[in-house]
C-alpha cells in the first residue's frame, strides 16, 4: 500500500500484489522520500530484508539539467550508488517501487532482562518479520517488540478502550514524560527514576493486529537530539554492555531512554550502513522538553567511540561529530 497526502487531502492506493507503482515524489508531501529518505537510507527495520531493496528504477535530474534513468537492469552500479547518493548525484524526480497488497501485522510487546535478549538474539531475530527491541537506561530491562504478518483481521477496539489508551498514550505516555524530563533539567539525578517509572508502564505484555504502517509507525515523542550508528550485527551484546557500563559510570551525567535497537539485512547499496553485512542499528536520543536545550555532546561522542571501535557506519540523516565519509571508508 502506498500513502501519498498533504495537509488538505489523504489518498490510499492499493496495488493488486507483486506489480509496481511510480510515485511522482515531487506532487506530494511525499517529496523527502526522495530528497530525504533515498539519499540518506532513512529508515530499516527487518532482518529477512531491506526497505530500499524495493526500488527497482529512479529518475534524477542531473546539474546540467539532463534526465537520467537509473535501474537494477541497466547501469547497476550507477543506481546502487545513486540510492545511497547523500544527494550528490542530482534531484530524485521519479522512483518505482515493488510493492504488494497491503497486509496486516501481529504486534506483541513485553519487558524481558536485557541479558536474555542479548544471549538469545538469533531466536528473536529469526522469530518474526520485524524485531526490535528498547532499553531503558539504569535498568537491566528492554521492552522487546515483535511483528509478524497475518492473514488475521485488525484489533476493534471500544469507543472507551480508544479513549483510554488516547489518553494513556499522550497523557502519560508523552505530557508527563515531557514535565518530567523538563523538571530533571533542575534536578539532573531524578532521571534514572523516571526511566524505571517508564518502564514498567511500557513492559506490560500486549498484543494488537492492524495495518502494517501503524504497527510499525510510532510516536517520536517532543523535540530531541538524536544519533543512530550501525555496527556489524555480531557486536551488538558487546557493545550494549560496553554503553551500560558507561553510562552507569560516568558521574553528573543522566541519559534518557530509550536506546533503540533495531536489525537489517545486508544491502548492496554503497554508502548504506549495511552495505556487505548483517546489521544491527543503535539510536539514541536526548530529549529537550518544552524546546529547552539539554547537555548531550559528551554522551553522544562517548557513544560514537563506542561506535566506531566496533566497526560502525553513521545513519546519514542523523546528528553526528565524526568525519563520516572517512569512518565509513575505514568499514
Amino acid at each position: 500500500m502506498i500513502s501519498k497526502s498533504n495537509t488538505k487531502r489523504k489518498c490510499i492506493f492499493k496495488l493488486p500484489k507483486a506489480t509496481s507503482v511510480c510515485i511522482q515524489l515531487l506532487d506530494y508531501v511525499w517529496a523527502p522520500m526522495g530528497y530525504f529518505a533515498i539519499p540518506t537510507i532513512a529508515f530499516l527495520n527487518c532482518c529477512s530484508f531491506t526497505a530500499y531493496s524495493y526500488v527497482t528504477e529512479m529518475d534524477l535530474m542531473l546539474s546540467n539539467g539532463s534526465i537520467l534513468t537509473v535501474s537494477s537492469d541497466k547501469d547497476l552500479e550507477l543506481f546502487q550508488a545513486a540510492l545511497c547518493s547523500l544527494g550528490s548525484f542530482g534531484i530524485i524526480l521519479n522512483v518505482t517501487f515493488q510493492c504488494e497488497t497491503a497486509f496486516n501485522l501481529l504486534l506483541r510487546q513485553y519487558g524481558l532482562p536485557l541479558k536474555d535478549v542479548i544471549e538469545n538474539l538469533d531466536v528473536h531475530i529469526s522469530g518474526s518479520d520485524h524485531f526490535r527491541f528498547m532499553w531503558f537506561p539504569y535498568t537491566d530491562s528492554v521492552v522487546v517488540s515483535h511483528a509478524t504478518r497475518t492473514e488475521l483481521p485488525a484489533t476493534k477496539d471500544t469507543w472507551f478502550r480508544k479513549i483510554w489508551t488516547y489518553c494513556w498514550d499522550y497523557g502519560v505516555g508523552y505530557h508527563l514524560l515531557e514535565l518530567c524530563y523538563y523538571l530533571s533539567t533542575y534536578l539532573p539525578h531524578v532521571v534514572p527514576y523516571i526511566n524505571r517509572f517508564f518502564y514498567m508502564t511500557h513492559s506490560a505484555f500486549s498484543r494488537k493486529i492492524d495495518r502494517s504502517y501503524r504497527i510499525l509507525n510510532f510516536e517520536c515523542l517532543f523535540k530531541q537530539y538524536v544519533n543512530e550508528w550501525a555496527i556489524p550485527l555480531e557486536k551488538t551484546g558487546v557493545v550494549l554492555w560496553q554503553l551500560r557500563e558507561w553510562v552507569e559510570t560516568i558521574p553528573d551525567l543522566y541519559v534518557h531512554f530509550p536506546v533503540e535497537v533495531r536489525f537489517s539485512k545486508a544491502d548492496n547499496i554503497f554508502l548504506s550502513p549495511a552495505f556487505g553485512r548483517n546489521t544491527c542499528y543503535i539510536n539514541v536520543v536526548m530529549y529537550r522538553p518544552y524546546g529547552k536545550d539539554v547537555p548531550y555532546q559528551e554522551y553522544f561522542q562517548a557513544f560514537e567511540r563506542i561506535m566506531m571501535e566496533a566497526g560502525g557506519r553513521p545513519h546519514w540523516a542523523k546528528l553526528k561529530f565524526k568525519r563520516c565519509l572517512c569512518v565509513m571508508k575505514s568499514t
